[in-house]
């Protein structure tokens, strides 16, 4: 988010310069720097995208509603993981529910 204010303030500067070399290069930083943003975002939607169920050790604890709690009040990657932990225990849970040896 940090970045987007920077994108932004930027483009506040660019609107109020009247030196159009430094207009300029004020576009050619913003678009780098958008660029960059842009493949960042993508490479996490990816991430989402391939999200694979695994148990992880530290959410091992608790419950799904605890996990949920801890999923509001977490950062991206740590998302990343209770939702791969979360996933795992559906899995266990409904391989236990429909997976019944005779």
């Amino acid at each position: 988010m940090d970045k987007v204010k920077e994108i932004d303030t930027i483009i506040d500067e660019i609107e109020t310069t009247t030196d159009y070399k430094k207009k300029i290069d004020l576009i050619n930083y913003t678009k780098v720097k958008i660029d960059k943003e842009t493949d960042r975002v993508n490479e996490i939607i990816d991430e989402i995208k391939n999200l694979e169920p695994k148990k992880h050790k530290l959410y091992k604890k608790y419950s799904i509603s605890e996990l949920k709690d801890l999923y509001d009040t977490s950062d991206l990657e740590d998302k990343l993981k209770i939702l791969q932990h979360i996933s795992y225990i559906n899995n266990k849970n409904e391989s236990k529910l429909f997976n019944v040896d005779i």
